[in-house]
């Protein structure tokens, strides 16, 4: 705290602070980090005009939230010393496009401009204005936006139980969740709109009786889960569940029509690391082509094991290529499909234990999209396994009755 003192008797402003802050690893005081939080609703706008009148301090931090399923798009006019990109570092605008707590990843305005617009991530959008010279103007007009198929963004950051999987990279596959109970994950998930996930239908079927619905925790953002959420990336965060339910005819004995939505209670924040999946509308009433490649992820087991409390479960998110196949089994058609991982030495990349529910994607358009969920397996990783996975496709009709008004973006 003596550092913060210091900081501020000599003038340290807000947006400084966070970043000299942030290199010491020194949580920010709340009062020293936000002056003003508005709410708008969509059709409303509302204006920024810096300076104010009220406030002499040379600094001021605004937050802006809107409804989920919207996004805020601001339209800057700056008149402010310094050149872009070598902005002073008292005279310039910063700019959160997903509300970070940090200011990670911000983006750092002067000198003059006119009409610059830039659209929030998700529906929360943070400012912070540095100048001490009151000559200097800024203003910022504010409108929200409804989300429609036109504009709305998913799968927006992938880069470049698996068995010989891939480290899958911090936030690289920004729709995945997994789902734990008493510091236990056991399930994967993708999330799909700011308040629902797909999963397994046997990850939830019996969860109340199993888990009990209060003590599981959805984590999105997660990349290494040995760690605790608040130090593992800067996107992780943990949201309770409000319910979850498994398919009406979900059938334990052979897993059939193996799918579920969980609900939680607050809106997931979309931000630069979690956003929801792409949902294959085109495709209902088709089918991949055989020998698709298509990708799982997950923090599942990294090999077989008869033991379930034999601990070869991976602590950091891995990735697998797999390729469709319905010649596998007779029953890899219609609301399944199979998918065998690559042959390495004599075992095979593969989804295993504690990946159930996780998403299989198939990438395309630059994006990746959500085509199945992680279902049953023969094994994990033998010569001769492979892997059955509820068909997304099938499901997008129930899926959509189970969101209600929520919005599932076809980029």
């Amino acid at each position: 705290m003596k550092l913060i003192t210091y900081l501020v008797e000599y003038g340290c402003n807000k947006v400084f602070c966070a970043h000299l802050l942030g290199i010491f690893k020194i949580p920010l005081p709340k009062l020293l980090y936000v002056d003003k939080t508005t709410n708008l609703n969509v059709g409303q706008s509302s204006t920024i005009n810096w300076p104010e009148a009220n406030n002499r301090n040379g600094w001021c931090t605004y937050v802006i939230k809107s409804p989920p399923d919207t996004y805020i798009r601001a339209t800057l006019t700056i008149n402010m010393k310094g050149t872009e990109p070598s902005c002073s570092a008292n005279q310039y605008v910063a700019v959160s496009i997903d509300n970070m707590p940090n200011w990670d990843g911000i983006r750092t305005f002067c000198g003059v401009r006119n009409g610059l617009v830039i659209n929030s991530i998700g529906n929360e959008i943070k400012f912070g204005i540095n100048a001490n010279d009151f000559s200097q103007r800024v203003q910022i007009q504010l409108q929200v936006i409804r989300l429609q198929q036109g504009d709305c963004q998913c799968s927006w950051n992938p880069s470049t139980r698996i068995v010989n999987g891939q480290d899958a990279g911090p936030n690289t596959f920004t729709s995945h969740v997994t789902f734990n109970s008493q510091g236990s994950n056991f399930c994967g998930g993708t999330l799909i709109t700011q308040y629902h996930a797909l999963t397994a239908g046997h990850c939830i079927a019996n969860i109340n009786s199993v888990y009990g619905l209060s003590s599981v925790i959805m984590y999105v953002g997660r990349y290494k889960i040995r760690n605790p959420v608040n130090s593992d990336t800067v996107y992780s965060e943990a949201y309770y569940l409000s319910s979850a339910v498994a398919h009406q005819s979900y059938n334990n004995p052979i897993n059939s029509n193996d799918i579920g939505i969980v609900t939680t209670r607050n809106y997931v924040r979309f931000t630069r690391g979690v956003s929801p999946a792409c949902i294959p509308f085109a495709y209902q009433g088709y089918s991949l082509s055989e020998g698709t490649t298509l990708v799982a992820v997950g923090f599942g087991s990294t090999e077989f094991a008869l033991n379930e409390n034999y601990d070869s479960k991976s602590w950091t998110l891995q990735r697998v290529n797999m390729q469709l196949n319905s010649k596998l089994a007779s029953d890899c058609t219609g609301t399944v499909f199979c998918t065998v991982g690559y042959l390495s030495g004599s075992t095979r990349g593969d989804t295993c234990q504690r990946d159930s529910g996780d998403g299989v994607y198939a990438y395309m358009k630059n994006r990746y999209y959500v085509f199945g969920v992680v279902s049953r397996g023969l094994a994990c990783g033998g010569k001769n396994s492979f892997s059955y996975n509820t068909n997304v496709v099938s499901y997008i009709g129930w899926i959509r009755t189970r969101i209600g008004n929520s919005f599932m973006c076809n980029y």
